[in-house]
């Protein structure tokens, strides 16, 4: 499966984040009171790969994964007992086996499980021993992600002093925000104006549209500050769920999944706690033209939130794999992937 990564573009400070790697795709925090929404303005993060040794056999300048852990995909030849058996042969015990949304069971081709491997042996050796057998499609560590800057807080101060730029109210949005040179590019800061996501042309088409209108987002990252007053407007709240009940009314394997999901929690609330997925909801979908804050690329939208980076930045490929399927069974047809391992 492929990931897009969404370009950081909402801030002077802010650098685009490099491509994201595709995957095979806190304790919750009680929600917070609404931030200042220049929160979503300030920020420079970037994925990278973290290369610290492991002491299960990462060496220096390799990638870091979670010790005694692989993902394995089965091709469809191989039925459960097949899988079963194959995993007992080799001592594997299975964490997890992922359920493929039933809208990509035909594209994905087979089954793939998350297991730990036995007992004393380095994920590097059963890499080697599962890779070539038969039924095995491929297998690979479960890669660690590390977002590059793990917590991004607004500059109260700069906000504060920042003089908004004046703006034809019948073309532009009362609050396009000066310092968004990759929304539009008049030259501020020594630029070259013009380059730019083209963001106000579009505009004049469509500046975006909510529920059965517009395509349904989900932030795959951090979580998504679902309270804070220049997203709350434009965050999806699930159709099929009941709040608050204590049961997975959806059946999707999340209880209470008002907004989206917190993967690494395993809970209904994906506040949050790192301030980067807010960031680049920001970016795609903050709520445009209502005096405050600044504005998205959509004016309005419907964002959910799929939690798997925990408040340092930091999850798994099996994690962010579940994030990306979690996303298709409820109905997102783009996802935000500003992550990368």
């Amino acid at each position: 499966m492929t990931t897009s990564d969404i370009r950081m573009i909402n801030g002077a400070q802010s650098a685009p984040a490099r491509p994201a790697a595709a995957p095979a795709a806190a304790p919750a925090a009680a929600p917070a009171e609404p931030r200042d929404s220049a929160t979503l303005s300030t920020g420079n993060t970037a994925p990278v790969a973290q290369t610290a040794p492991k002491a299960d056999g990462a060496a220096p300048g390799k990638p870091e994964y979670v010790p005694g852990q692989v993902l394995v995909k089965f091709s469809p030849s191989l039925g459960a007992h097949d899988i079963t058996s194959m995993a007992d042969r080799f001592g594997l015990t299975t964490i997890k086996h992922f359920a493929i949304p039933q809208q990509m069971v035909a594209a994905f081709g087979g089954e793939l499980f998350q297991f730990k491997t036995r007992a004393g042996e380095t994920v590097e050796d059963a890499v080697k021993r599962l890779s070539g057998q038969p039924g095995v499609a491929y297998v690979e560590p479960n890669y660690k992600i590390q977002l590059d800057d793990p917590k991004t807080k607004a500059d109260a101060a700069f906000v504060q002093s920042l003089e908004k730029g004046a703006a034809p109210a019948e073309v532009l949005p009362n609050d396009l925000d000066p310092r968004l040179w990759g929304i539009s590019n008049k030259g501020q800061n020594h630029g070259t104006p013009g380059v730019d996501v083209g963001a106000v042309g579009a505009w004049a088409a469509t500046t975006g549209a909510q529920s059965s209108q517009g395509p349904l987002i989900t932030i795959i990252d951090t979580g998504l500050d679902y309270t804070h007053p220049d997203l709350a407007a434009n965050v999806w709240t699930n159709p099929k769920e009941i709040a608050g009940d204590g049961i997975d009314n959806d059946g999707d394997g999340y209880i209470d999944d008002i907004h989206g999901a917190n993967i690494n929690a395993k809970n209904g609330n994906p506040m949050d706690d790192n301030d980067h997925g807010s960031h680049c909801a920001g970016t795609i979908g903050a709520v445009g033209n209502n005096g405050q804050g600044i504005v998205g690329v959509n004016w309005k939208t419907t964002m959910a939130s799929a939690k798997f980076l925990d408040a340092n930045g930091s999850g798994s490929y099996a994690d962010a794999i579940e994030a990306v399927l979690y996303a298709t069974r409820i109905g997102s047809r783009v996802t935000s992937n500003s992550w990368g391992g």
